[in-house]
């Protein structure tokens, strides 16, 4: 499917949605979690937080986004999500920079671009080369 008819795949599109959004409140509860209970400091906390949701997005992407694709068992699959979960991790980052130390705008306007920008690009390489 080229990278066009996938943009415009409303229903795949909006299953990526969900499964990012489940994805990120997981992510969220654990971190809040970990915290409030005192079982680990705050580094502790978002990296377990993030590996939990990491597991979840596999797992829900695999399934339910793009199950059409998905081969189980397949170690290269698996190896291409997690390379494509750093580098979205790597343009979250740059992001941040970009936006907040080197042209200096507000946390709001960060966010809301690390809420567009980055889940499209991780959409694009999802759809395109983790599960083609």
């Amino acid at each position: 499917m080229s990278l066009i008819k996938n943009l415009l795949d409303i229903k795949r599109v909006s299953k990526f949605s969900i499964i990012g959004g489940l994805a990120t409140f997981i992510h969220v509860l654990v971190f809040y979690s970990l915290i409030y209970q005192e079982i680990a400091n705050e580094y502790i906390s978002n990296l377990l937080a993030y590996l939990i949701a990491l597991v979840f997005s596999y797992i829900g992407h695999s399934l339910y986004t793009f199950s059409e694709h998905y081969k189980k068992g397949n170690t290269s699959q698996f190896l291409k999500f997690i390379t494509t979960s750093f580098i979205t991790f790597l343009i979250n980052t740059f992001w941040v920079w970009l936006f907040m130390d080197y042209l200096g705008y507000s946390l709001i306007f960060t966010t809301g671009s690390l809420l567009v920008l980055t889940p499209l690009i991780t959409f694009i390489l999802f759809s395109t080369w983790v599960f083609k």
